[in-house]
């Protein structure tokens, strides 16, 4: 039976951090560095055979791509999508098995000293036989779409689900629950800016509603939307919101109604709560506001292969002032996570 994961998604992404794990043991956060810089390429496997989440600059199986990487001081790649391998660093079998046509294995994150070494790299990497995209991942800001903000269904404040000055102006939620008011075996993923999942409207404590998830912005397993506020671009407790309106504990006399009244919420952060000095115009980033396309591309992988059936992504993106193309590059990432959950 062919499972159907279904998207609701205005594209995000980006600002400029890395994280680097030796085999999925130990993680450096290197944040603080202005001088790494993040290159993501897209290697097939006449280049690397992905079975393994470290990839050496030795084992490359093509010497002229090999020999570009070490005279770039590149020494190691990591996998963009970590959650396909185990402890131990190996590529384990995915949940859901397939040809795996779009090779997500071949997707590596590379560091380089310097953005002009690792343009020159970049332009280089594009040029050898093997390769089929490399781009430097640069900061994009994240901008949440309209999410709920009063408590109340009864009151008409949650129009979206029943207008009581415009009917037409809501999705008929109540003539939906008399049909279907969702099923306790159906995981939807909130890819956002962290889930509060000790809400109580929310889960009653056991987390049996809202399950295990990931942090893709800080990488580490606590999914709590615990961003700093203290911008107003921040996505602090909006994908809390956001699973409020997907799933909130209904008809308890507390708080808001969830559209689906049984379901169960994976939270996928993939904003950072890092606030730090970047030379990017000059200007200082807080991490809160933005997110990179592999950590949005991970997200929607560890979603598939860990059972979702439904993921929900509710931002959009703006390019700080960059190209249209230099955008869209970025997006090649997201766009092959995306067709192979599809």
């Amino acid at each position: 039976m062919k499972r159907i994961i279904v998207f609701s998604v205005l594209i995000s992404l980006c600002i400029a951090f890395t994280v680097f794990s030796v085999h999925g043991k130990s993680t450096v956060n290197i944040l603080k560095s202005a001088e790494n810089v993040r290159v993501i390429a897209h290697f097939d496997s006449s280049i690397i055979s992905g079975t393994t989440i470290t990839v050496p600059t030795g084992s490359v199986k093509s010497k002229e791509v090999r020999e570009l990487l070490e005279h770039y001081d590149v020494h190691r790649m990591q996998a963009v999508f970590r959650n396909r391998y185990n402890s131990l660093g190996l590529l384990q079998t995915p949940v859901i098995t397939n040809n795996n046509r779009y090779f997500l294995e071949g997707w590596q994150l590379i560091l380089v000293k310097g953005k002009a070494r690792a343009d020159e790299l970049v332009c280089l990497l594009k040029e050898q036989t093997g390769v089929k995209e490399a781009f430097v991942e640069l900061p994009l800001r994240v901008k949440p779409s309209v999410s709920p903000n009063d408590p109340y269904f009864v009151n008409g404040s949650q129009w979206h689900l029943k207008s009581i000055s415009n009917p037409l102006a809501d999705i008929d939620a109540e003539a939906a629950w008399d049909i279907n008011r969702g099923r306790n075996d159906v995981i939807i993923a909130v890819a956002d800016g962290g889930v509060d999942y000790n809400h109580p409207d929310l889960d009653p404590g056991n987390r049996s509603r809202v399950i295990a998830g990931y942090d893709f912005g800080d990488f580490d397993s606590d999914p709590m939307d615990d961003l700093p506020d203290n911008n107003p671009l921040s996505y602090a407790g909006h994908g809390t919101k956001v699973a409020g309106a997907i799933g909130a504990i209904t008809n308890d006399s507390t708080g808001v109604a969830g559209i689906m009244w049984n379901c169960k919420i994976m939270p996928l952060k993939m904003v950072s709560s890092f606030t730090i000095s970047y030379p990017f115009f000059g200007t200082i980033f807080d991490f809160s506001t933005t997110a990179l396309p592999s950590s949005t591309a991970m997200a929607i992988d560890y979603a598939v292969n860990h059972g979702a059936h439904v993921i929900n992504m509710s931002y959009g993106i703006s390019g700080l002032g960059y190209t249209l193309a230099v955008v869209t590059q970025q997006l090649s990432v997201l766009y092959d996570a995306i067709a192979n959950a599809y």
